[in-house]
């Protein structure tokens, strides 16, 4: 729940860009060379391009070889060319500021670019939605109040990415607190 609702906060405050832009490799027509394996295949050299953007979570990313205004072919390292619709990036309004989005895109050009570097997840359904890694992050407890027990504690969006646990390492102003102590 904690990591679903990051998400859904993360992507309501707008879409902050592609991860990098690359400029696609020219085809090599089928020569020699590449005959003897000297050179590499166009899937190879796209790979290539990926090797600095690993797979984080279920964020895949990929690099975007064609863009039209109804749909884009993305290219990813495990799954080959993929084709993304307007669907999978409705929800990108562009990220402004803290308190602003832009107007959401109503064509795909809006949002993706042919050599742009981006995050997809796939969906239960099997369909790709442009994602992102939110810079936002949470904690949870769940106590059960009939014994005071810890039912369930997240202390942030995934441990792996960041291992401080906001829910019991934070130093917490005590705000509102100390009132019922006070008054």
């Amino acid at each position: 729940a904690v990591h679903d609702t990051l998400m859904a906060y993360d992507e309501r405050h707008g879409y902050r860009g592609p991860l990098g832009h690359v400029e696609l490799p020219v085809p090599v027509p089928g020569g020699a060379d590449q005959e003897r394996g000297s050179t590499p295949t166009g899937s190879e050299r796209l790979k290539g391009l990926l090797d600095d953007y690993p797979t984080l979570l279920d964020y895949e990313a990929g690099v975007v070889l064609h863009v039209d205004d109804t749909k884009a072919r993305v290219y990813f390292a495990a799954e080959g060319e993929q084709a993304i619709d307007l669907d999978a990036v409705a929800w990108a309004a562009p990220f402004v500021n803290d308190d602003t989005v832009g107007a959401r895109p109503t064509i795909v050009t809006q949002v993706l670019h042919a050599g742009d570097i981006v995050r997809f997840r796939r969906m239960t359904d099997g369909r790709w939605r442009l994602a992102q890694i939110p810079e936002v992050q949470g904690a949870f407890v769940s106590l059960d109040p009939f014994d005071g027990a810890i039912v369930a504690l997240n202390g942030g969006f995934d441990f792996f990415l960041n291992n401080f646990n906001r829910a019991t390492q934070s130093r917490r102003q005590p705000g509102s607190s100390f009132k019922p102590f006070v008054y």
